[in-house]
């Protein structure tokens, strides 16, 4: 996802302005069953006290200068605790009246921690769906906003184990925990640890995440940038140390030729396919785990088996720049002009 950015001279954002994002931040997600928005969605009935209170809790913060203008992103904020607490003391009910939308605000920008503490501390509800994309998919997607998740956590306002059944956005997988985030991400190690503290569960089978796999163990082990194979290589560990299904698909990713073994014990490798029919031979080809690789097709496994894409391991090989994966699956076979399903080769 592309951050959403717009033009504003950060010294005196506007409220009308403030207010317009306020709303499109805080209303993002989708309303828990039988809970009408807290606030009414248009922007002229905020007070001015109410409209101070949001500018105290989450201001936007400057993000760049593109062209000569001041750009914001909707994940990042400053905020005054001092004059949170000033105001909640002059008028208390603004907890009741737009603190439970606030939260939702500020629970997903980075450098709003405090701010979420303060609205927490005070009493304000946690009002998420528990089975849509809501502000603590958000703060995970951000992979920014570990302390604010932590302090929604620990104060038992929400916890960890919610999953969005029907994808946000095209071309995201549905059924998504908040785990999917982490193990998506380059440096999702801690927030990993953190979520599967608070109830994440290691083992919902995501839907339609294609040839990167259906758990968040196998989205961890799929390719990243060349920069992001380090960190999610941590991520990887920590579910598996924290009992994830290591299954033959994520070892072959891995490289670990001994876990392969074992799963052979109880599993016929060569006829094995996972999501999008992705074999073991396709994922080790594709990491350039050399010794799975070979060991697989020492024992039978097909060097032109086809994904529901009709690639084959070499062509996975070939676009992830593994050149001894290409030279082992040619070894053994590989069709170099076999075609996918539009029509490009592997080479």
């Amino acid at each position: 996802m592309t951050a959403q950015v717009m033009p504003l001279n950060m010294a005196d954002m506007s409220d009308e302005k403030l207010a317009d994002f306020f709303f499109a931040k805080a209303l993002t997600d989708d309303e828990p069953e039988g809970e009408p928005p807290t606030i009414p969605k248009e922007r002229w009935r905020l007070t001015p006290t109410e409209l101070e209170f949001i500018r105290a809790a989450a201001l936007p913060a400057e993000r760049q200068r593109k062209g000569g203008r001041t750009m914001v992103d909707r994940w990042a904020g400053i905020c005054d605790i001092g004059r949170m607490a000033e105001l909640v003391r002059r008028e208390p009910a603004l907890l009741q009246s737009v603190g439970p939308l606030l939260i939702r605000a500020t629970v997903a920008m980075r450098g709003c921690a405090p701010s979420t503490k303060f609205l927490l501390d005070h009493g304000v509800p946690m009002l998420v769906s528990e089975t849509g994309y809501n502000c603590l998919h958000e703060a995970a997607w951000t992979g920014m906003c570990i302390e604010n998740l932590r302090h929604v956590f620990e104060s038992g306002a929400a916890d960890a184990a919610g999953v969005s059944i029907l994808k946000p956005h095209t071309g995201w997988p549905d059924n998504i925990s908040l785990l999917y985030w982490a193990a998506a991400s380059r440096d999702g190690a801690e927030l990993t640890k953190l979520l599967l503290q608070y109830g994440a569960d290691p083992e919902v089978r995501f839907k339609g995440n294609g040839e990167r796999g259906n758990t968040a163990l196998q989205e961890a082990v799929a390719p990243g940038g060349s920069e992001w194979i380090r960190g999610k290589r941590q991520t990887a560990r920590v579910l598996i140390e924290w009992g994830a299904h290591y299954d033959v698909l994520s070892a072959c990713a891995l490289d670990d030729l001994d876990r392969v073994r074992e799963c052979a014990a109880d599993l016929d490798l060569a006829s094995f396919v996972g999501e999008a029919n992705m074999t073991p031979l396709h994922w080790a080809a594709r990491a350039g785990s050399l010794a799975c690789a070979e060991w697989l097709l020492k024992r039978g496994a097909d060097v032109n088996a086809e994904t529901t894409s009709k690639r084959t391991p070499l062509h996975l090989a070939a676009e992830r720049g593994e050149v001894d994966s290409l030279w082992l699956l040619s070894d053994y076979g590989a069709d170099l002009n076999a075609q996918d399903t539009k029509g490009r080769t592997p080479l």
